[in-house]
């Protein structure tokens, strides 16, 4: 949500922000493009890396867990 919050700030805060339009290359939508694929990537690729892979596996085993037992019976 928070991301969502800054890329529309960024958006508004151009002139002409909250109308559709084409790229034109300025400041402002270089940083949204940054902020909305870049800084996403990053976040991504750091999760998976470390002690931050392995909870997140746990975490998902643990979901899918009574789907698995589920489809057992």
């Amino acid at each position: 949500m928070l991301m969502h919050f800054w890329v529309d700030f960024l958006i508004f805060l151009q002139e002409n922000g909250d109308h559709p339009g084409t790229w034109n290359g300025s400041t402002g939508e270089w940083l949204v493009a940054i902020i909305s694929v870049v800084v996403p990537v990053c976040i991504y690729l750091w999760m998976i890396t470390g002690k931050r892979k392995l909870v997140m596996q746990e975490n998902s085993s643990r979901i899918l867990q009574p789907l698995n037992n589920n489809l057992m019976y």
